[in-house]
């Protein structure tokens, strides 16, 4: 059974709606993606899902609808969809229990699993989301009253294209007018029948106005995607065929250089002939005055010994160098609570502290649901 199935072709409210409808019910489907679908088509079949007549509220479905690009995307989630959001609380409770959350965090932010937001701004004005999780800072002094956005937005599912993905994140970032700080994207996707893998990507907003992206492997693990794009870079006859090309190149000039180097030798050898007749008179006449010097030196060296003694210099041991060369190893991915906060944080807490996210936790997470599923995790 296919997880995702996407119209392209124009469909008119009334095939719209029975075919979310028929996959809300039976769950044959986990998203519906819908393409070129007129706005006021739109306003029709959502008036029609959500009306208490079609009892479709009882089921558990979220909808997305992008103004601008004129997609309509329907999520019925899954226990697998839903598995992120239970990492993500995870690592914000373990935050607030080892005191790397301050406690000023329960009463200043709120988490909400799929809101629903369409208050967006232009270009994206009545575009709807309703993000899988998503962390709303309530308003100072009181904390009573939450702020018009969320800084930070979780959605998972089945794997789009990489541009869906962008845009998805992109309205979440330039439709709130860059309030929303973060968007978190969990994707599955299957490889074959039976194997299904899992990546995540981080896009946060920057104060420049533009946005950054980050992506994790999940399933299969990070060393192996390293793996394989090392094989792409190092690949492609042409690239090696240039470099081959330039290895004979060298290859010349290192042999004229080489025949350079050998006539100016045999000149400083026979130099250093007529030097050494010379030196000779020279040493005989040095010896005398190196006896005198020679005592002196004894006793510089003696006063150096005891110097030395003085100050030793330790040695760097094998585990100085190793924790050096772990620091150097990727870290998981975090949230500044600047972020959280969207540059507004409550007194006494530090804009630069850290929220950490435990990717092996996560794939721990993701193997556990996809065998549950009765599939293979992608390794």
């Amino acid at each position: 059974m296919s997880r995702v199935k996407e119209f392209r072709r124009l469909m008119k409210p009334d095939a719209i709606f029975n075919k979310v409808k028929e996959a809300i019910k039976t769950r044959s489907q986990e998203m519906l993606v819908f393409h070129d679908v007129d706005p006021r088509h739109f306003e029709q079949v959502e008036q029609g899902l959500r009306h208490r007549t079609n009892y479709l509220e009882q089921y558990s479905f979220r909808v997305h609808w992008n103004s601008f690009e004129k997609v309509l995307k329907v999520i019925i989630p899954s226990t697998l969809h839903e598995s992120p959001a239970g990492w993500i609380i995870e690592m914000i409770q373990d935050g607030c229990v080892t005191g790397a959350i301050p406690a000023v965090w329960v009463k200043s932010m709120e988490i909400t699993p799929s809101p629903r937001f369409e208050n967006f701004l232009a270009p994206y004005t009545r575009s709807k989301k309703e993000g899988d999780l998503t962390f709303v800072p309530r308003v100072a002094p009181d904390y009573i009253f939450s702020g018009p956005y969320p800084s930070v937005v979780l959605e998972s599912g089945w794997h789009e294209s990489a541009t869906q993905l962008q845009r998805d994140a992109t309205l979440w970032l330039k439709g709130s007018g860059g309030r929303v700080r973060v968007v978190i994207q969990v994707k599955f996707f299957e490889r074959t029948r039976n194997r299904i893998g899992c990546h995540l990507t981080i896009n946060r907003s920057n104060l420049d106005g533009h946005s950054s992206e980050d992506r994790y492997n999940i399933l299969p693990p990070e060393e192996d995607k390293d793996s394989v794009n090392g094989d792409e870079q190092n690949g492609g006859g042409g690239d090696g065929e240039n470099h081959e090309e330039e290895n004979e190149v060298n290859s010349d000039e290192d042999t004229e250089n080489e025949a350079n180097d050998k006539a100016a030798d045999d000149e400083d050898d026979d130099e250093a002939a007529d030097e050494d007749e010379g030196a000779e008179d020279e040493d005989d006449e040095a010896d005398e005055d190196d006896d005198d010097d020679d005592e002196d030196n004894d006793a510089e060296d003696d006063d150096e010994d005891n110097d030395a003694e003085d100050l030793q210099i330790p040695e760097e041991d094998d585990d100085h160098q190793d924790n050096a060369d772990q620091a150097e190893d990727p870290i998981d991915p975090f949230i500044t609570f600047n972020e959280f906060y969207a540059g507004d944080c409550p007194p006494g807490m530090d804009p630069l502290g850290r929220v950490y996210f435990d990717l092996e936790r996560l794939r721990v997470i993701a193997r556990a649901k996809i065998l549950e599923r009765g599939k293979i995790p992608d390794e």
